[in-house]
């Protein structure tokens, strides 16, 4: 087994982290990009848009949670050459988090009425719901996002999230512009656009990322043996190593 010295180890766990970070801030960066969109169309818009990504983002949270497990398991299985159980390890994950995350989805999108009762002024929560009903159709996407996200990260591949959540930003930030002023053809939709724009943006990070993993060379050795396999709840409670 190659020992590494005290260099070396920083320097790989610098290589790892860094993406990592800069994966992390992409996603916070989105809201962001959002809120200051919003922000210059009126304060009611703006507030309306941050109280729906308020509630959004409390279900999100848990549904990003369910993906986390995997990383740990698809690492020990990757270490030990074990392209079986990465595969299985895989489908497993899409299945559950996507099962989780449509059930957070129809949740959330039947229980936006209840707006109501959360004594915010009445015109914000007017703008809120609509902007809600649209965001809560990111939830799939994401879950497809971290999913995959997790999936690599178990493979030491921390750069693929990265450059999918920078072109990910990108593409919010222009859509944003576009429609929420009707730029380049595109209709002119106000803050609603910021909402459509942020659900086409994490929908192609979610699909795309899903593309890489199948058909990029350094993740895709799972693809014929993940059609084959079927689900199986304990590999989940394999320990490491095994």
């Amino acid at each position: 087994m190659k020992t590494l010295t005290n260099k070396q180890h920083i320097k790989e766990t610098i290589a790892l982290s860094l993406p990592l970070v800069a994966t992390q801030i992409g996603y916070v960066f989105t809201g962001m990009a959002d809120n200051y969109f919003l922000g210059q169309i009126g304060k009611t818009e703006l507030a309306a848009g941050v109280s729906a990504n308020g509630i959004f983002v409390l279900l999100l949270v848990f549904c990003i949670g369910m993906s986390y497990s995997a990383t740990p398991l698809v690492s020990s299985a990757h270490v030990n050459g074990n392209l079986e159980r990465k595969a299985l390890l895989f489908k497993n994950s899409l299945f559950l988090n996507t099962a989780v995350a449509t059930l957070a989805f129809i949740l959330m999108f039947f229980l936006s009425p209840l707006m109501d009762y959360m004594q915010q002024p009445a015109d914000v929560v007017a703008l809120s719901k609509p902007f809600f009903n649209v965001l809560v159709f990111s939830m799939i996407p994401v879950s497809l996002f971290f999913t995959c996200k997790q999936y690599a990260e178990g493979l030491s591949n921390t750069k693929a999230a990265m450059y999918i959540s920078i072109i990910g930003n990108v593409l919010n930030i222009i859509l944003n512009y576009a429609l929420i002023y009707g730029k380049w053809g595109l209709p002119e939709m106000g803050y609603m656009g910021s909402a459509w724009a942020s659900f086409i943006a994490r929908s192609f990070m979610g699909i795309s990322f899903l593309w890489y993993v199948f058909y990029n060379p350094q993740t895709n050795d799972i693809k014929f043996i993940f059609q084959e396999s079927e689900n199986r709840w304990r590999s989940f409670k394999i320990p490491f190593g095994k």
